[in-house]
C-alpha cells in the first residue's frame, strides 16, 4: 500500500513496474501470515481477509489515479491522421517495398499491405537506420544509393518531416496535410 502512495515522480524506480511478478508469492506468504494472525489473536480468518481487503482498496484507487495520470503516449502507440490516411491509400496501390520512418515503419505492413524498410526487428535493423538517416540529410546521389539498395518502391514522409525530393526520379502520389508519398520511377 505505501509503495502504491508513494509519487513515482521521486522515486528512481516505478513503484509498480515489478509488482505482477510479486503477486504469486506474496499472496502466497499473505495466505499463511493470515492463518497464522487469525489462530494467534483467536479471530476468525474470514474477518481478518475483509479487513485486509477494505485496507488495500486505497492501493487500488491510488494505483489507478496515479497510473492515469502518466503520460503514455509515445510516437510507437499513436499514428497521426494524415500519416494513417496515407497508409490507407497505400492500400490501393500495387506492392511493394516502403520508406518511411521507424515509428510509422512498424504499422505500415498491417495498415497498408506493404513492406517496410524499417518495420520491425531484423538483423541489420542499425545499418537500415543509418540509411535511412543518410537518406534523410544526404544529397540526391546519397538518397539514390538508398532508394537502389532497398529496391523501395514508395517514399512517405510523415507529417513532422521536410525530406528535400525535388532532386530525385520521383512522383508525387498523395497528401494529407502534411504528409506526402511518392512513388519511385
Amino acid at each position: 500500500v505505501l509503495l502504491s502512495v508513494f509519487p513515482s515522480d521521486y522515486a528512481f524506480w516505478y513503484p509498480f513496474r515489478f509488482m505482477h511478478f510479486m503477486w504469486l508469492p506474496l499472496s502466497i506468504l499473505a495466505a499463511h501470515g493470515l492463518i497464522e494472525f487469525s489462530n494467534r489473536y483467536k479471530i476468525e480468518t474470514k474477518v481478518v481477509l475483509v479487513v485486509l481487503i477494505l485496507i488495500s482498496l486505497p492501493w487500488l484507487f491510488t494505483f489507478n489515479a496515479n497510473f492515469q495520470m502518466k503520460e503514455r503516449v509515445s510516437s510507437l502507440t499513436f499514428i497521426h491522421s494524415d500519416d494513417f490516411a496515407a497508409l490507407q491509400y497505400l492500400k490501393d496501390l500495387p506492392r511493394g517495398i516502403v520508406m518511411s520512418n521507424q515509428n510509422i515503419g512498424l504499422y505500415l505492413p498491417y495498415h497498408s499491405g506493404h513492406k517496410s524498410m524499417l518495420g520491425g526487428v531484423t538483423a541489420d535493423q542499425e545499418i537500415r537506420r543509418n540509411d535511412y538517416n543518410q537518406f534523410i540529410t544526404g544529397d540526391a546521389e546519397e538518397k539514390n544509393r538508398v532508394l537502389r539498395k532497398y529496391k523501395i518502391r514508395y517514399v512517405l514522409i510523415s507529417h513532422d518531416q521536410k525530406i528535400d525530393m525535388s532532386d530525385l526520379n520521383v512522383t508525387f502520389v498523395f497528401s494529407s496535410g502534411k504528409t506526402k508519398l511518392y512513388e519511385v520511377q
